[in-house]
Formats: structure tokens, C-alpha cells, sequence
């Protein structure tokens, strides 16, 4: 049966729904996200942390197939090689 994943990266978490063909929510994950705040009304996260509670709400939720959406946005400062981001991710909304 095919199925979407549905992800949701929010301020505070990460929600992972796996959505059947009729709707249907068949499998949900959650994984919280530390934030950080470097100044007043400024949220921060580490994109590191985001990808691994990305990947276990995924993980959690059982799922089959990937999609995605996004009503935030957040910045990850690619360096052209593999390793690690070089700074956390702002994020607005």
C-alpha cells in the first residue's frame, strides 16, 4: 500500500505522520528539539540534532514513502563537503 510521510519541523519538535491513501493517519513519531537563544526573539537549533530527531520521528512513525511541506524555515550553512554544519540553524516563522 503506498503511504506519504509527512514531517513537520516545528519550533519545539519534530512530528513524523505516515498518511495512507485514504487519509488515514497510520503511524505518528515525535522527538523534541533543544533551542537556543542567542538573543532576545532569536531561536536557534543545531542542524545536527535536527537531522537525528528528524530521522527517529521518521523512524518511529514506520514509514513507507516521503513527502514534505514547510510553514517554517529555518538556514543550514552547507560547506560543500561532507561534516558538520559550521553554526546552529535560525529559525523564523
Amino acid at each position: 500500500m503506498p503511504t506519504i510521510l509527512a514531517l513537520d519541523e516545528g519550533t519545539t519538535g519534530t512530528t513524523a505522520l505516515v498518511i495512507g491513501p485514504d487519509g488515514a493517519v497510520l503511524g505518528r513519531g515525535y522527538r523534541e528539539i533543544p533551542q537556543h537563544f542567542p538573543a532576545p526573539g532569536h531561536v536557534e537549533h543545531d542542524p545536527e540534532i535536527l537531522f537525528h530527531a528528524t530521522v527517529a520521528a521518521a523512524r518511529a512513525s514506520r514509514a513507507g514513502s516521503a513527502g514534505a511541506s514547510a510553514a517554517k524555515s529555518g538556514l543550514v550553512e552547507a560547506t560543500g563537503r561532507r561534516g558538520p554544519a559550521r553554526r546552529r540553524s535560525p529559525c523564523w516563522g
